[in-house]
């Protein structure tokens, strides 16, 4: 626990190291999206800090949870895929799944598409970029981006952009 006898805990690890590196780079990017990739980083960067922490975690949420929700969140945009993630674990994939599953209720593959397609839609909300750099920027191709969003969503990515713009120009 942090107090006046100790305001800081050293937490030495790359992953943090690189969350912090990455927000530094997107501070100064004039990239449209650069709030978004910071606020995924920093939600990672607290991921990492609760791992490292003394105090009790959330029950639904163990500590391997935790980190691998924080390298999915880190990681989307670059094509990962739960493979990835599990050796990234160091664990056996069925394992891995299993846990993960057992951990949020969700399986690994639906909660990496889940973050890609929540990021897909703020970005078409906010941004003027084309679909096929937005599949880009999730880590999918434009047609596996397409298919996955109107499944999610039942909309196609250019219909869910319309329907946004005609929710703000009519608020």
């Amino acid at each position: 626990m942090f107090s006046h006898r100790t305001p800081l805990r050293v937490i030495d690890s790359p992953e943090l190291r690189k969350l912090f590196m990455r927000i530094f780079k997107n501070l100064h990017s004039n990239q449209s999206d650069y709030t978004y990739r910071i606020l995924s980083d920093l939600y990672g960067i607290f991921a990492c800090a609760a791992e490292s922490s003394d105090m009790p975690l959330a029950e639904n949420y163990s500590a391997f949870v935790q980190s691998a929700i924080a390298y999915m969140n880190a990681n989307y945009e670059n094509g990962i895929n739960v493979r990835d993630v599990s050796s990234h674990m160091y664990m056996n994939f069925t394992y891995f799944s299993e846990q993960f599953t057992r951990g949020t209720g969700i399986n690994p593959s639906k909660y990496l598409m889940g973050i890609r397609m929540t990021n897909g839609a703020l970005l078409l909300k906010t941004t003027d970029l084309k679909v096929s750099e937005i599949a880009l920027r999730v880590g999918m191709t434009p047609l596996a981006f397409t298919n996955a969003f109107k499944k999610h969503y039942r909309y196609t990515p250019k219909e869910y952009r319309g329907r946004s713009e005609k929710t703000v120009d009519n608020n």
